[in-house]
């Protein structure tokens, strides 16, 4: 807890720590480790998006990941490059060249890549198999014509990847390229839906999205209907205020439309009975991976914070507690945040001091009203995916700078090297902050589970040393059961204020269980009146 002096904070908070985690009374455990999914084989970049398929005649399921901006499945301990679906209709405007062609060949074109018109609205269509055929363009004002998929992928590789599951398959937007969907068997392009669609989400049977062409407008196809989006689905989000919607977030009955400094709520189920209240007129997030929805309410990330909303009241949960590392937070790269909830917490990766790609979780016990900062297992972003009843739901995260997708809360290492915590408690004073004390020895006991025992260190008097605060390793004398005991020696067993340090370097399970350390008053020390 960063608010208060380190000497009157809850005598079960740290003021520092690293790694370390404590949701049990009486238990402070280092953190899972995490192994990597593709193990033999790095995919081309950073994972830009993950997401679960479930088929619904079927009992297959498959794990999609974008990198590169390519599609890749996971299939037999491997991810396989996506095939793309031939054939895509592909509307063309005459009198422009197309790069797909020789332009001394064929009197064509312009790919329609800017047009806010779908195929629904050209009145003159022709299907051309074999480009050589195309029609004069003096004939047709527009056509349609098959496509190779080299003119469609890769989608931007540096964009974020949004997912959402639709009727039979799952729809995939970046705000860039045009939205695509995957139904179990090659990627082809979403028709209908908006040519810059960002942030999809199913709501109501109908899948919502912004273009970011329009920033502050929601639309959505028709219900049950992906591929139909009719020209009156929309809804302007207050387009007079300078902003734009970053996030949609499905909340109970309601869709929570968040911009950059503002939150909205659409309730209702159809264009006819569609209300909109604003939950907030100052408060906002940052990103579109930086919500999500938990329980009664939705975690996010501000540009002021971590809050949480239930609709109506907006709080911030980091101010009181960790000011001083939010303030470390890269602002100018705070929307590639990625949230997400697992066993009761929730995570908030973060692009921590000068660092570009998210590189610190901040892991929220919310019941303890407690945040646990952790390195080494950032994400780019998050997924949820079951492999079969007997492998259970696994808990994923891209890796922000390399081709992996990592499997988190495995083992007690991170890909094999040992993981690196400390925990630093308050300075305690045992309600006589006035009158030193003495103390011989430090007892602390272990785990059963324990592996790897930890170290300990004690700082006394908040000494410090290149005006760091100083701590002395304990030696270690015996031990008894589970519970070790280490000798203090000359320069801390005499103290007003004293804080212990746990650390642990080494692999292997470590769990601490409690430490004491008997002291006697001595004389009372002389106070100014």
């Amino acid at each position: 807890m960063e608010k208060a002096n380190n000497n009157v904070i809850p005598d079960g908070a740290a003021y520092e720590c690293c790694n370390f985690i404590a949701t049990r009374i009486g238990s402070l455990a280092k953190r899972k480790g995490q192994v990597k999914l593709n193990i033999t084989g790095e995919l081309p970049a950073h994972i830009q998006g993950l997401h679960p398929f479930y088929a619904r005649e079927s009992n297959d399921s498959s794990l999609i990941a974008m990198s590169g901006g390519l599609g890749y499945l996971w299939e037999d301990n491997k991810f396989e490059e996506i095939d793309y679906a031939y054939n895509k209709e592909i509307t063309v405007v005459a009198g422009k060249e197309h790069s797909l062609f020789n332009a001394a060949l064929f009197n064509l074109i312009l790919f329609n890549d800017d047009r806010k018109d779908t195929e629904d609205n050209v009145e003159h269509f022709v299907i051309v198999d074999n480009p050589r055929a195309m029609p004069n363009k003096s004939l047709f004002n527009q056509c349609i014509f098959n496509a190779y998929p080299d003119d469609v992928f890769p989608l931007d590789p540096s964009e974020i990847v949004v997912f959402d599951d639709a009727v039979h398959f799952v729809v995939g937007m970046n705000g860039k390229d045009r939205p695509f969907k995957w139904d179990g068997n090659r990627l082809s392009f979403l028709h209908g839906a908006p040519m810059r669609g960002k942030y999809p989400v199913l709501h109501k049977e109908k899948i919502f999205c912004v273009d970011s062409r329009e920033p502050s407008t929601l639309r959505w196809s028709e219900t049950f209907q992906p591929e139909v989006w009719p020209a009156i689905y929309y809804w302007d989000v207050n387009k007079a205020d300078g902003d734009k919607i970053t996030n949609l977030q499905k909340f109970m009955d309601d869709l929570m439309i968040f911009k950059n400094r503002a939150i909205y709520v659409l309730k209702g189920t159809a264009m006819e009975d569609f209300s909109m209240l604003q939950a907030s007129s100052t408060i906002g997030c940052v990103g579109p991976l930086a919500a999500t929805t938990y329980r009664l309410n939705v975690f996010f990330v501000s540009e002021y914070g971590i809050f949480v909303t239930n609709g109506s009241d907006v709080q911030n949960i980091s101010d009181q507690i960790i000011p001083d590392t939010w303030a470390k937070v890269n602002h100018e790269y705070l929307y590639k945040a990625a949230v997400t909830a697992h066993n009761d917490l929730l995570y908030f990766s973060l692009p921590y001091e000068d660092s570009r790609v998210n590189n610190l979780v901040l892991v929220y016990d919310h019941q303890n009203n407690a945040f646990f900062p952790m390195t080494g297992n950032a994400g780019s972003c998050y997924c949820f995916y079951n492999e079969g009843q007997a492998a259970g739901v696994g808990f994923y995260a891209g890796d922000t700078t390399k081709g992996f997708v990592n499997v988190q809360d495995q083992g007690e290492e991170d890909f094999g090297e040992p993981i690196e915590a400390y925990w630093k408690g308050k300075f305690f004073d045992m309600g006589m902050p006035e009158i030193e004390k003495k103390s011989r020895k430090l007892f602390m006991q272990d785990s059963p589970d324990t592996e790897e025992v930890a170290e300990v260190a004690v700082c006394v008097d908040y000494n410090k040393r290149f005006n760091e605060l100083n701590y002395n390793n304990l030696q270690y004398y015996r031990s008894k059961g589970l519970t070790r005991e280490y000798n203090m020696d000359v320069v801390s067993n005499r103290w007003q204020y004293l804080s212990p340090k746990i650390s642990h370097k080494r692999k292997g399970k470590c769990e601490i269980r409690g430490i004491t350390i008997p002291f006697k008053p001595k004389r009372r020390m002389a106070v100014s009146e």
